[in-house]
């Protein structure tokens, strides 16, 4: 939010949001020791929440930075400060009516369609080309929902870690990478018409 020119309070590391590492597939031979898992919005499960509604301190708040129409084709934009290759995910829940942030498994049943074809796999993963950095245009289609306050998850596994493949052999590309994750709140509607529900005015104390 605070790139957006909100006044907010500043996280100048929102591009370090590594909360562990992915899980490990069944074909590896070494285990992944000390993975608790992630939070939702990057926060390493077993620490503190900065970035989750409602205590989080870069998360009080919450503001739509962006309005959509539901079913409707979009395009988010990615910062890619190093490029770790392995693919994104993007996902989506209503947050109306809760009072504590989204759940995964809400997270994961509202996956967004990927509409770029030369890099998608499947519908859903967006595969990160190793010549590609810095800011990435992404086109999705969301899903049929509408919501004051959604919580829009974007879910990086990287894919550049050494290890065994499902033929014997090894590769960079066959490890169990990291897991990057960041939020943003965004509104949805069945139409144009924008519906404030958290609103802050310039300058006010809201910490």
């Amino acid at each position: 939010m605070w790139r957006k020119g909100y006044e907010v309070p500043a996280n100048y590391n929102d591009n370090e949001l590594s909360c562990g590492r992915a899980l490990k597939l069944s074909f590896q031979i070494e285990p992944w020791k000390n993975n608790p898992g992630c939070g939702v919005c990057g926060d390493p499960i077993k620490g503190p929440r900065h970035n989750e509604f409602p205590n989080g301190k870069y998360a009080k708040n919450p503001v739509a930075v962006e309005h959509y129409t539901s079913e409707s084709n979009i395009t988010v934009e990615v910062m890619l400060t190093t490029n770790h290759r392995g693919f994104f995910l993007f996902k989506i829940c209503s947050a109306d009516g809760r009072r504590e942030e989204v759940t995964q498994e809400c997270l994961d049943s509202n996956p967004l369609e990927v509409l770029d074809e030369n890099q998608v796999k499947g519908k859903y993963k967006y595969m990160v080309k190793a010549e590609q950095s810095k800011m990435i245009k992404i086109r999705l289609k969301l899903p049929a929902i509408t919501c004051d306050r959604c919580v829009l998850q974007w879910d990086y596994r990287t894919g550049n870690n050494w290890g065994k493949c499902p033929d014997g052999s090894y590769s960079n590309d066959c490890g169990a990478g990291e897991t990057f994750r960041s939020c943003a709140d965004v509104q949805i509607t069945t139409d144009l018409t924008v519906h404030y529900s958290v609103e802050i005015e310039k300058n006010d104390d809201v910490w």
